[in-house]
């Protein structure tokens, strides 16, 4: 009877697995193989592609760190400390800053992962792509945010070396 029992349960993990199986295909040939692919790849691509205005973000999140980094800066002058002497203080805001804005695009690298695991029902395929306009959407963020904090980190190594800052 435990033997008749377990090949029961064992058949119907075995139709459970085969009908994932099918269920995962049949949303990735819905994805990846219809008729229009090709342009809903080329569709994807420019929802993906940063425009001017996204370029003009970058520019304001970088001018904005970089004030930040000058008020605190001028903020933390007075301080009698061999942490913050002089200037230092905007060479380690803007470096804390950075930091915060590749943190918010690894997050977001993260939310775009989950957002794919949960489309495609399969944790295996959390790296594809869903060609769907929330997943174009987060990938323009995330360049926003990594472009910002590269630019960042330049001008903290700018401010480092040159400065001596």
């Amino acid at each position: 009877m435990k033997n008749k029992k377990s090949q029961e349960l064992k058949q119907h993990r075995i139709k459970d697995n085969i009908a994932y199986n099918q269920e995962v295909d049949q949303k990735i040939k819905s994805v990846y193989d219809s008729r229009n692919y090709s342009a809903k790849v080329f569709e994807y691509n420019q929802k993906k592609a940063l425009k001017w205005q996204g370029w003009l973000i970058v520019l304001a999140i970088f001018i904005v760190g970089c004030l930040l980094s000058v008020l605190v800066g001028y903020l933390t002058l007075k301080i009698k400390n061999k942490t913050f002497n002089e200037w230092k203080s905007i060479t380690w805001f803007s470096i804390i800053y950075g930091s915060i804005l590749f943190l918010i695009s690894i997050v977001i690298g993260y939310i775009r992962n989950k957002h794919a695991m949960w489309f495609f029902n399969d944790r295996r395929r959390r790296y594809q792509k869903t060609l769907q306009d929330e997943e174009a959407k987060l990938i323009r963020l995330r360049k926003i945010f990594l472009i910002s904090s590269i630019l960042i980190f330049i001008f903290s190594l700018i401010l480092y070396i040159i400065f001596k800052i």
